[in-house]
C-alpha cells in the first residue's frame, strides 16, 4: 500500500479520502521518502495543509514535524514566501519559526548561487526521484559502442548515470511497457541483444531473444483491452 501511494501520490490526493485518515506516523514517513512521486514540492506542503484541515483541532500541533520533512529548497521562492511562510498554521507554531528561518537562508543562498554544503542544505534541496526522466541509452562513445545510460532530471536540471546495460551497443531500439524500459536489438558485433530496465530499483535483466538479430529498426507498443505487446518493424532507407 505504501509503495502504491508513493508512486501515485498526486492521484491519491485527488481521489482518495483515505489519505485524510492517515495516522501522523504514516504521513510523516511517506513525505520523508526520496521515492515520493511529485512533480513539484509545493504539492507536499499542500497535502500537509489538507491533512491538518481534515481535523484541525487535533492535528494543527503536528505542523512543525511535518513541515520539517518538506524539501523547501525545491520550491519556488515566491511560493515559499507567500504560501508557506505566511500560512496561518505555520505562523501560529513557535516550532516552525526556526524551520522557516533556516529554509529562508538556504533558499536565499541557492538563488544567490552561493550554496553552502551542510546537512541542512542537503535535506532541504535533495531531489526526490524524478516524476519524469529522459534516458540516453547506449550509442557510440569514442568510436566504440557503449553500455552507458544517462538520465536527465528536468526538475533538478542535471544528468546522472544509472545502471549500465550488460552489453555495449549502438543502434538500439527502446520502448516503455508496464513501467519497464525495454532495450531491444542494436549492434555490438555479435549476439542478439535484449534487456529490460526497471527504473524503480535501477536494475537491468535479460528478456527472451528475438528470433533474428537486428539493429537500426523501429518498435512500438501496441495494446488492446486484454494485453499489450511490443511490435518490431523494419526501417527502410
Amino acid at each position: 500500500m505504501m509503495l502504491y501511494v508513493l508512486q501515485h501520490f498526486e492521484e491519491v490526493l485527488q481521489v482518495s479520502e483515505e489519505f485524510l485518515e492517515l495516522p501522523l506516523g504514516h504521513l510523516e514517513a511517506m513525505i520523508a521518502q526520496d521515492e515520493l512521486n511529485v512533480k513539484q514540492e509545493e504539492m507536499v506542503f499542500e497535502a500537509i495543509v489538507r491533512w491538518i484541515g481534515h481535523a484541525p483541532e487535533n492535528r494543527r500541533k503536528h505542523i512543525a514535524v511535518l513541515l520539517s520533512k518538506v524539501r523547501m529548497g525545491l520550491m519556488s521562492p515566491d511560493y515559499f514566501m507567500t504560501d508557506v511562510r505566511n500560512n496561518a498554521l505555520v505562523l501560529e507554531s513557535e516550532a516552525c519559526s526556526d524551520i522557516v528561518i533556516n529554509a529562508m537562508k538556504v533558499i536565499f543562498d541557492l538563488h544567490m548561487e552561493e550554496p553552502a554544503s551542510s546537512e541542512l542544505v542537503n535535506q532541504l534541496t535533495r531531489p526526490r526521484l524524478p516524476y519524469e526522466i529522459l534516458l540516453a541509452i547506449g550509442g557510440w562513445s569514442v568510436s566504440n559502442p557503449t553500455n552507458e545510460i544517462e538520465a536527465y532530471d528536468a526538475r533538478a536540471d542535471c544528468w546522472v548515470n544509472v545502471a549500465p546495460m550488460y552489453e555495449r551497443r549502438c543502434y538500439v531500439s527502446v520502448a516503455v511497457l508496464d513501467g519497464l524500459i525495454y532495450a531491444i536489438g542494436g549492434f555490438n558485433g555479435y549476439g542478439r541483444l535484449k534487456t529490460a530496465y526497471n527504473p524503480l530499483n535501477d536494475t537491468w535483466h535479460d528478456i527472451r531473444s528475438m528470433i533474428n538479430p537486428r539493429s537500426n529498426f523501429g518498435i512500438e507498443v501496441t495494446s488492446n483491452v486484454n494485453s499489450a505487446e511490443i511490435a518490431v518493424f523494419e526501417v527502410s532507407h
